[in-house]
């Protein structure tokens, strides 16, 4: 089986203003991180190629 290519970026993993920024519908950044990545297991498989651009992450410096 051939593996499929794929090309994605900016995911924005842990960063919580994005959710209003966007009007990403989720509670909190824990939310929105397990939806992203559930859907990307879902859709690319081990043996894919997977192209990241931009921000994969934020780091939450709030206290």
């Amino acid at each position: 089986m051939m593996a499929d290519v794929w090309f994605t970026s900016d995911f924005h993993l842990g960063h919580f203003n994005i959710i209003r920024y966007c009007n990403r519908l989720f509670a909190d950044t824990q939310e929105m991180n397990a939806a992203i990545l559930e859907r990307l297991n879902a859709s690319v498989k081990p043996n894919d190629v997977l192209y990241f651009s931009a921000t994969f992450a934020w780091a939450d410096r709030r206290p």
